[in-house]
């Protein structure tokens, strides 16, 4: 039986840290590229929250979606529970997020994508680290 010139390889790949930011692939001659852009947050006691969350509706109120009104109703509930003494950051995150979830299927979001940005950077920031995954939404890394 003919044995090939060269027999394969182990392609396996073991990461024991944070691979953030990195390529990883295997094989032979593979040829790839990373394009994103990664964030610095700011320090959450500077981030307005309500200006940033008038800000974020003005640019998605834009959009041309039939979820424009759940666009709105989430972004009106995010408002309501940051206006309370003591804001529910789940609550605000969850609104949020739904907002961006269907503001990502709008057409025309795109094109307010990179207005949008310094906003969610600066919402992620008030909400905690465990809302950096709206960043995704937004072409963002942390």
């Amino acid at each position: 039986m003919a044995q090939p010139e060269n027999p394969p390889a182990n392609r396996s790949v073991s990461i024991g840290g944070n691979a953030q930011g990195n390529i990883i692939q295997t094989g032979d001659r593979n040829t790839a590229s990373l394009d994103y852009k990664q964030v610095q947050l700011p320090p959450p006691e500077t981030v307005d929250l309500l200006a940033t969350l008038s800000a974020m509706r003005t640019l998605l109120i834009q959009l041309n979606t039939p979820d424009q009104r759940k666009i709105t109703n989430a972004l009106d509930e995010a408002q309501e529970e940051s206006e309370k003494p003591s804001p529910d950051k789940q609550e605000v995150g969850k609104a949020l997020s739904r907002a961006l979830e269907y503001a990502q299927k709008a057409a025309g979001f795109a094109e307010v994508l990179v207005k949008l940005q310094p906003h969610v950077v600066a919402a992620v920031a008030w909400l905690g680290g465990q809302w950096q995954p709206l960043h995704t939404a937004v072409g963002l890394t942390a």
